[in-house]
């Protein structure tokens, strides 16, 4: 379910960020990743933005007033 961070590192006991729960969310949903996300506070470059995306479009994860995540 967790693939910890690319340095190698799991972060056992750091709190999770919503991009971080998007991923977990979409990973073991198998949601396909689509179009990047078009939240105006989540760049297109963003590690996690296409899985905000995938999260969104799916109805599990929005943000407010479908501006900011």
């Amino acid at each position: 379910m967790l693939s910890g961070y690319r340095d190698g590192a799991v972060g056992a006991n750091k709190k999770i960020v919503r991009a971080e729960a998007a991923a977990i969310i979409a990973r073991e949903l198998g949601l396909s990743e689509g179009a990047a996300a078009s939240f105006n506070d989540v760049s297109k470059s963003h590690w996690a933005s296409k899985v905000i995306a995938a999260t969104n479009k799916a109805g599990i994860m929005g943000g407010l007033c479908r501006k900011y995540f």
